[in-house]
């Protein structure tokens, strides 16, 4: 076995997958059709995959009888089809343990897995079992002795979200995929500019970290504004620091996620009353209208 699967030629094993249609499902066939026929893109999913101009490669690590890929490999399907410059092919995992050592999760064998590469076959990332917050949820389960409970807790979650995670960070790979020289760039800027804290104008020393507390998480970016704007008034030292993943697909940018705020610790409980008056003051009336 190679190391972690490092000297792979993954283009020859690529090449050498199946397609969907090729590719044995076994007696599982049904569970597969039903799940294809599920699965549901948007007119802006539809306008990102259609848009793409270049070659791009999908490699998918299987097994027929796993739950996970019934779900799972689907959607991708679906979202490969909708352009024929998107080559997806799949192999079968227990055919392939050098691949999977090269993809393994938290030292598992994991799948189904999807690898994306650029039209010169530059593996540019790759998705893994459930989306990333299912995964999160499913490992805090394990840790705390529930995997069971944890496993239907992310079913419901995905049926909740009828496969929006998956198909959201499929698109994300995608677009990774297409990177051009430069545009990788723009992405660092817009990172640097979401991932450098606000500060007021007298910041926090930095050894004075071990007191500074979350207070509150801003949902939006209106929030955002507004909580800087009444705590700078109100002469309240703070951190706004920003935690969010922005969707890029060409065509569309939603922000995904929340600014954190942060203060001395003995600012947080004036902190927290200037924050809920300025957002909340509708909770205040009713109160008073009820006393």
């Amino acid at each position: 076995m190679t190391q972690a699967g490092q000297d792979l030629d993954l283009r020859s094993i690529h090449a050498k997958g199946a397609t969907w249609s090729q590719w044995g499902k076994g007696e599982h066939e049904e569970a597969f059709r039903m799940n294809y026929d599920d699965v549901i893109l948007t007119r802006s999913d539809l306008e990102f995959l259609r848009g793409i101009e270049r070659k791009l490669h999908v490699l998918a690590i299987c097994e027929p009888w796993c739950g996970d890929v019934h779900r799972q490999l689907p959607i991708l399907v679906r979202m490969c089809e909708a352009n024929p410059l998107i080559e997806l092919r799949i192999v079968n995992r227990d055919e392939h343990l050098d691949l999977m050592e090269r993809y393994l999760t938290n030292g598992a064998r994991a799948i189904p897995v999807f690898v994306f590469f650029n039209d010169d076959f530059a593996e540019v990332g790759n998705w893994k079992a459930r989306p990333q917050v299912c995964r999160q949820i499913l490992g805090r389960a394990k840790a705390a002795g529930e995997l069971d409970e944890g496993k239907r807790a992310i079913q419901q979650i995905m049926d909740l979200t009828s496969n929006r995670l998956t198909i959201e960070e499929v698109k994300i790979l995608m677009d990774r995929a297409l990177a051009e020289p430069g545009r990788w760039q723009l992405f660092y800027e817009d990172a640097m500019d979401r991932l450098t804290p606000m500060s007021s104008e007298e910041a926090i020393n930095r050894k004075d970290l071990e007191r500074v507390l979350d207070v509150y998480h801003c949902q939006d970016q209106v929030e955002v504004l507004l909580v800087q704007d009444a705590l700078k008034e109100a002469g309240v030292h703070f951190f706004l620091q920003f935690f969010q993943d922005r969707v890029w697909d060409g065509l569309l940018e939603q922000d995904k996620g929340v600014a954190v705020v942060q203060v001395l610790e003995e600012d947080a409980e004036r902190a927290l009353e200037i924050i809920e008056e300025e957002l909340f003051p509708e909770d205040e009336e009713e109160e008073e209208e009820g006393e």
